[in-house]
């Protein structure tokens, strides 16, 4: 089936135009400080050091569709922000290949293919971002995803995926009711919490700290 792409299990929708974004750092001496931690070093001339700011690769490299070539942007120009979950923290910037929202499912593997193949990930790259958000009209959610492949080093790649739920305005009923009782249970939570800080202060933090259930108390508060 060679359908768009904007559905994921046939029920989601892509709502965002996926991304795919490259870090890659700068061919070094092997002479230079940051080489220098390489076995036999000796042997060798050149080598691609672990990620800094100051190691990022700026050149342009090729992309897709063929024949054309990607320049570096930066995280203002790409509008995104460092990224500090995987081993480490990467800047917002990089080589990045927007699909417009109409790709089909064969243009997405096609272009796939061709990158593999030509090694558009090779020794300078250090990081991998495939970003992409999902609408569910069943249950009205969107699901923001993020896919982080990172490019150690010493050659292991680190995945680190990525998901965040979001909801957006109430759309029935039921979502009214849930947010009316959701307001309750706060308000609930705050009065209580009020009333143990007039009890911590008529009876004293050592007596107060004394009794097990004030201690039950704020473990329910803070979950």
């Amino acid at each position: 089936d060679d359908g768009a792409i904007d559905f994921v299990l046939e029920v989601n929708i892509v709502v965002q135009a996926p991304r795919l974004r490259q870090v890659r750092v700068q061919k070094r001496d092997a002479a230079e400080p940051e080489c220098r931690t390489v076995p036999r070093i000796d042997q060798i001339e050149s080598c691609f050091p672990a990620y800094s700011d100051a190691n990022q690769a700026t050149e342009p490299i090729f992309g897709w569709p063929p024949g054309r070539m990607i320049e570096y942007a930066s995280s203002g120009q790409l509008n995104t922000a460092w990224y500090g979950t995987g081993i480490l923290a990467y800047d917002g910037g990089g080589y990045a290949l927007d699909f417009p929202l109409n790709t089909t499912r064969g243009e997405m593997v096609q272009a796939m293919q061709y990158l593999s193949r030509n090694r558009w990930t090779d020794a300078q790259t250090r990081a991998l971002f495939f970003d992409f958000t999902m609408y569910n009209p069943m249950q009205r959610f969107f699901l923001s995803c993020r896919l982080l492949f990172e490019f150690l080093p010493y050659g292991r790649i680190h995945a680190v995926p990525s998901f965040r739920v979001m909801r957006i305005g109430l759309d029935s009923n039921r979502d009214y009711a849930v947010f009316f009782l959701d307001g309750v249970t706060y308000c609930m939570i705050l009065y209580y919490m009020s009333k143990d800080f007039q009890t911590y202060r008529f009876l004293g933090g050592v007596r107060y700290w004394q009794s097990k259930w004030h201690w039950l108390n704020w473990i329910i508060y803070s979950i």
